[in-house]
This record gives C-alpha cells, sequence and structure tokens, in this order.
C-alpha cells in the first residue's frame, strides 16, 4: 500500500542542503499561449462522469473563527471571486507527465534550521512564537525570533508524529496524525520541552492517518486514514473533558479510497470539507461539515467525486469560498475548480490546470490569495509561485517564477503576520524560511482578458 510519500525510489537522498541550482526540466514554461498547458492537454486523460447532486447540504455548525488546520491555509483575501474563466473547459492530467521549469526568484531570501529527523509538516502557534514540526517520532519545536528562520528549541520523543498536524485556534493543543485517528499534545507544555499527550483519537481497524483538519470553533477534528479509507471525525471538545472515552469518535466518512488531503472551505461559515483521494485515477469529494459532525455517513454530497488527475495529495479553497486547489503529484500539476460546481457538477468543476515541478505536494497561499505556493518535492527540489489570476483566466505567465529549496520540500506554514512562508524539507532534513517582500507581487483582479 502507497502513501503520500510516493510510490517507488525517491529521486533524492535523505542528506544535503540547499543545492545552488535548480534540476534542468523536462520542460519549460514559456511566455503566450500556455505551451505547458498544451503539453497537459495533449496527456492521457481522465473519463469524466456526471455527478447527481445528494441532496442540499445542510446548514454549518455555528463559528466564525478562521479555521485552523493543516499549514497551507488561505492568508486571506484572494480578489479572483469575479473571474469568469473562458475558453474550453482544461482536461484533467493524466500520470507522469512532463516537469516545468520557470525563472529562480533570486531576490527571495531564504534560511534554512536544522530539524532532526525527516520534517513532513510544520504548524505555527496563533500568537507566532512557535512553530511545531513533525519529524518522524519526534516533534520538533523552534522558537520565531528575530531571524529569518526559527531557532531549534526542544526535540520531543512522540512516536508515530511523522504525519500532519494541527494547532487549535487558541494555542492550546496540538493534533499530530498518527496511527488509526491522532495524538493530542498540550502545546504550551511542548513550548517549554515537555512531551505532554493527553490522550489518543482513534478509530478501531483505523490506520495510515495523513492530515488533519480542526472546526473552526476548536470543537471537532477531521483526520484522512489513507490506508483504511476514511475520514474520522472526532469531537476534541468531548474528549479533553472526559478523558478521551470511546464517545469522542463520532464516526467516519466514506469519501473514496485512500484519502489524504483535507481542508475547509473558505466560505464565511467553512461548511465544506474537500477531501482528496489518491491514486492514478485521483478524486476531490465534498463534505457537508455539519453532516459530517452530526451524521458522518451521509456527510458526501455528491455520488461522484469530481476527478483530481494522478495521486492528487493536498487541497486548499481560497479565502473568498469560490476556488479549490488540488496539487496532483504524479501529474506534476496543480488544479484549480469551481467551487460551487464541485458540490453541484463535479464532473466540470475544472477550470484551471498548471503544469509545475515534480511531484508538487505543499500548498500556500500568500499575497492576499493573488499567488499560490506549491513544493515540488521531486528532483525539481523547488518551490514554484502561481499567479491566481493568470491561472484561472487560463493566460499566459500562471507560473511567476521558481524558489530554490532543500531535498525533498513538502508542506507549509506561515508566520503570524503572514511575513515569512516556512515549508519542511523531508530529504534534507531543513525548515526552510522564506521571505515573502522578495516575491513580486501577482495579478490585480480583473476580468479574465483585461490587466485587471
Amino acid at each position: 500500500m502507497r502513501d503520500d510519500l510516493g510510490e517507488g525510489p525517491k529521486p533524492w537522498t535523505d542528506t544535503g542542503s540547499l543545492p545552488m541550482k535548480t534540476p534542468t526540466p523536462i520542460v519549460t514554461l514559456l511566455t503566450g499561449a500556455g505551451l505547458g498547458l498544451a503539453l497537459l492537454i495533449a496527456s492521457t486523460q481522465a473519463t469524466r462522469t456526471d455527478a447527481v447532486v445528494n441532496g442540499t447540504p445542510s446548514p454549518a455548525a455555528t463559528g466564525s473563527a478562521a479555521p485552523s488546520g493543516p499549514a497551507g491555509g488561505s492568508d486571506g483575501g484572494g480578489g479572483t471571486a469575479a473571474l469568469k474563466p473562458v475558453g474550453p473547459l482544461p482536461a484533467i492530467p493524466g500520470c507522469d507527465t512532463g516537469i516545468a521549469s520557470a525563472p529562480e526568484l533570486a531576490k527571495a531570501e531564504h534560511a534554512t534550521a536544522t530539524v532532526q529527523g525527516r520534517p513532513f509538516a510544520v504548524a505555527v502557534s496563533p500568537d507566532g512564537k512557535y512553530s511545531f514540526v513533525t519529524a518522524g517520532d519526534s516533534l520538533a519545536v523552534l522558537g520565531n525570533g528575530s531571524g529569518l528562520a526559527p531557532s531549534p528549541l526542544h526535540t520531543l520523543s512522540v512516536p508515530g508524529a511523522d504525519k500532519g498536524l494541527a494547532i487549535t485556534s487558541d494555542g492550546k493543543y496540538l493534533v499530530l496524525a498518527a496511527g488509526g485517528g491522532a495524538k493530542v499534545l498540550s502545546a504550551t507544555d511542548a513550548e517549554q520541552g515537555r512531551a505532554n499527550l493527553l490522550g489518543l483519537l482513534h478509530v478501531p481497524q483505523g490506520s495510515g492517518a495523513v492530515e488533519v483538519a480542526i472546526s473552526p470553533d476548536d470543537q471537532f477534528a477531521y483526520v484522512t486514514l489513507q490506508f483504511s479509507g476514511d475520514v474520522a471525525v472526532f469531537n476534541l471538545k468531548h474528549a479533553l473533558s472526559s478523558g478521551f472515552d470511546g464517545a469522542s469518535l463520532v464516526g467516519t466518512v466514506q469519501a473514496g479510497p485512500e484519502p489524504v488531503g483535507i481542508g475547509l472551505s473558505g466560505d464565511q461559515e467553512h461548511k465544506w470539507l474537500y477531501v482528496t483521494s489518491w491514486g492514478r485515477s485521483g478524486t476531490v469529494s465534498v463534505l457537508s461539515r455539519h453532516l459530517a459532525e452530526t451524521d458522518p455517513k451521509n456527510a458526501v454530497i455528491t455520488r461522484s467525486p469530481a476527478p483530481a488527475g494522478c495521486d492528487p495529495s493536498r487541497v486548499l479553497a481560497s479565502a473568498d469560498g469560490q476556488w479549490v486547489w488540488v496539487s496532483a503529484q504524479s501529474s506534476n500539476a496543480v488544479l484549480g475548480y469551481d467551487a460551487a460546481k464541485l458540490r453541484t457538477d463535479p464532473a466540470h468543476a475544472l477550470a484551471a490546470v498548471v503544469p509545475v515541478g515534480e511531484n508538487p505536494i505543499g500548498l500556500q497561499a500568500i499575497d492576499q490569495g493573488r499567488q499560490l505556493v506549491v513544493a515540488n518535492s521531486g528532483i525539481s527540489h523547488n518551490l514554484m509561485v502561481i499567479d491566481t489570476h493568470a491561472a484561472l483566466c487560463r493566460a499566459g505567465h500562471q507560473v511567476s517564477g521558481s524558489i530554490v529549496a532543500g531535498k525533498g520540500p513538502r508542506d507549509f506554514g506561515l508566520t503570524a503576520r503572514g511575513g515569512t512562508l516556512l515549508v519542511t524539507n523531508l530529504g534534507a532534513g531543513l525548515l526552510e524560511a522564506v521571505r515573502l517582500d522578495g516575491i513580486p507581487p501577482g495579478s490585480q483582479a480583473g476580468q479574465c482578458g483585461s490587466s485587471g
């Protein structure tokens, strides 16, 4: 059984620091009408199936706080709500498509901090003072000080802490994907160098936990269980008050085989959950968050999920709630979807296909949603910056540049004020920090075909 570390031999070793140059690509992104997009359209296409809407979603639970969850949440803004993509629908990309490249953004300053082990995911405390990194049976705690890169403070033994994590919006609890659910730790104790395991969230016969998301009110935790094929829903508030008894498990959602990525929708009430299913004919499904928390067996709102290329890994909603982005790892592409059509017409929801480097995984919105950063974890060993306006309008200059990274860049976090981008480098044992003011701004909002 594969997991989202990827199938087959890794193209990088487990040692090494930031490379001086990115590897020679197979395909180069050119200005103009989008050569890279044409390449993907010519590639193997997955069969589209018509979807039937399975009822109207129930209202979301109350909660107005910004959602907490996997690193990669939007930094706000997102002036793309009024865009109406023109032209024919893009094709769903197949597997093993070409590798794109883009000019290096040389003014994007970056620095690194060494993390013992294999850093997978990063979460930043709400007060911005600390960064937490899962590193393979350990949790690294770093201080976010005056320097660009965080400073290592503690390495805590947490067996099984080798996948995603999230921190509650009040900064009190860390939820780490592990085994058949998640481990819950005291964040304040971790900041002081103590691994205080408060309890386990567990699904009987569950296995392969990958990503965690937390409801806006911190009451519920959602965990993708890749190997057992479930999305687990836990009442975190009940678990903390009851000593993690059996009633902490609300239930599981069957959202497709091998669920990996999960993210909350960007609408004001965060009514929906998006889930990616890993595989050569991968998909992205939409769940009613309200039903996931009250009637999980009926939480999937469409009978047929949207095709999402080969091995879709992470999913990220725009802050305005209009668009949903997915990294298709083995398609070497980032896919953009119309959020409304994902619920009502998923077979025709795809709005953009952006060719990127090899094995894209992590996604992070920056520049008030005008840009998207993707971590290319394969031989490209870099980050790419996508102009969301250009991508949705299917115009040229969809990828504005690349940033050097260490081996195996994976998942993202943002500092509290949004000025520094953090990315784990799994193969190099590093946490990389990038100053965002060195990245040129993205396109201003405007109609497709205009300069905005």
